[in-house]
């Protein structure tokens, strides 16, 4: 079996050097302090900083949703509430989170704080704001493919774009991973994406098409939605380039669950990681965005409250990195150890 690549082993040293054990202590106690009635630590957050968003891609109707987005100054504020609790990584994605100009001073409260952090992009705004957000830990790349598969999924043109702002990524030496969406127009042609890892020395994400906002039209999801036999296809053969070697970001746990659709559902949203919406709305994760109106306001109660007083909610499952993010959480330890010292 082959080793871990040099990038996963460089972020894994970050989150799991000597210095840091002291921190990982603490996120144990928090841990298991989050099995008591009322206790909540948010040790990762995904922050949708915007619902707005630069493309129209095929099987993503967010930027419909119209919203408050927090000032700067709020955002900040939830930040460092979020920090004084115990906050250890979080995701800034959005819409497209590069849309906000104020982004660069959310990285730098944050890495001030040693908060590791990482942005979901359609890459389209790189070249011109790379120099204001190269202090990221990493950035995800949202790319479903080559030309023929990226381009009629998200834009005209893209794919050669994104291509060069990985490029650019790679100049300034900034770790770069990439999230492959799987539909019935590419779940036979995700090597692309595999030979990419050896490329940029990167990690490849992979997830099924899910209506998770419930906003896209019923017409664009059966041109996408995976049939069962598809599912199994792309699935076994993620699985079977894994033992390979390819470094792709999921554990085994993981890359099975959507053949057998265990482990979908999530323990821990809502008291040790959650997702926050643009106006400062709490809720368990994205998949549950829709009942928008159910969760509470951080950004008017306060954001730790709001996660101690969020509604009863029945987890609907996704094929989303959320299961995984649990499966942690739940103290699973073969899933601990092969995010931390790779796959064997």
């Amino acid at each position: 079996m082959k080793k871990s690549s040099a990038k996963k082993d460089s972020i894994n040293k970050k989150l799991f050097n000597i210095k840091t054990i002291p921190k990982r202590i603490n996120d144990l106690k928090r841990i298991l302090l989050a099995r008591i009635p009322g206790n909540v630590f948010p040790l990762y957050v995904q922050f949708i900083t915007t619902f707005r968003c630069n493309l129209r891609c095929t099987y993503c109707e967010i930027f419909n949703i119209k919203s408050y987005e927090m000032t700067t100054d709020e955002v900040l504020k939830m930040l460092k509430e979020l920090i004084d609790h115990g906050l250890r990584k979080i995701t800034f994605t959005g819409g497209e989170p590069l849309l906000r100009e104020d982004l660069p001073e959310f990285i730098k409260f944050v890495k001030k704080h040693g908060v590791f952090c990482n942005i979901i992009t359609n890459g389209l705004l790189i070249p011109k704001r790379i120099n204001e957000i190269k202090d990221v830990d990493v950035i995800v790349f949202s790319l479903d493919g080559p030309p023929e598969v990226h381009n009629p999924h998200r834009a005209p043109g893209l794919h050669d774009k994104i291509i060069d702002a990985m490029d650019i990524c790679k100049e300034h030496k900034i770790k770069i991973f990439t999230n492959t969406v799987i539909t019935k127009k590419n779940y036979n042609k995700l090597d692309y994406m595999l030979d990419l890892t050896k490329k940029y020395n990167t990690t490849a994400t992979f997830q099924p098409v899910e209506n998770i906002h419930n906003k896209v039209s019923e017409d664009n999801l059966n041109n996408l939605l995976l049939t069962e036999e598809q599912l199994n296809i792309a699935f076994n053969h993620l699985l079977e380039k894994k033992k390979e070697g390819y470094d792709i970001g999921y554990s085994y746990y993981f890359l099975k669950s959507p053949l057998t659709f265990s482990g979908k559902q999530c323990t821990w949203a809502g008291k040790l990681f959650c997702s926050i919406l643009p106006d400062g709305t709490v809720i368990p994760c994205n998949a549950l965005i829709h009942q928008k109106n159910k969760w509470k306001n951080g950004r008017k109660i306060g954001f730790i409250n709001a996660m101690k007083h969020m509604p009863k909610f029945k987890c609907p499952g996704c094929y989303t990195g959320f299961p995984e993010i649990d499966r942690m959480f739940s103290l699973d330890v073969k899933i601990i150890k092969e995010n931390i010292f790779g796959a064997k």
